[in-house]
């Protein structure tokens, strides 16, 4: 006796559940899936955004007499770059965002 005549599947019910089941994997992989583009994602545009501050405070800062003798401090380039990453539309273009 086969599982299907133990649960009295007609043919056509045994394939319904079994493509109900597939589908519900599928679905499940998917999901996981578009979720790990989203984090690469995320981790590419964050490299992205750490090189580009760097750049901009070595070409702004490296040299400034004045940040020296006033010991001024820029944020790293990783927690602009976070900051930028987490709030896209506060940080906008050549805005300028000062939290203190």
């Amino acid at each position: 006796m086969t599982s299907n005549e133990s649960r009295n599947l007609t043919p056509a019910e045994w394939l319904h559940e079994r493509l109900v089941n597939l589908n519900s994997r599928y679905r499940f992989n998917w999901h996981r899936q578009q979720l790990a583009e989203k984090r690469s994602e995320r981790e590419r545009q964050l490299e992205s955004f750490i090189e580009e501050e760097t750049l901009y405070q070595q070409r702004q800062y490296d040299n400034s007499i004045d940040q020296i003798m006033n010991g001024v401090v820029s944020a790293s380039p990783n927690f602009i770059a976070q900051f930028r990453l987490d709030d896209p539309i506060f940080v906008t273009g050549n805005s300028r965002a000062e939290i203190c």
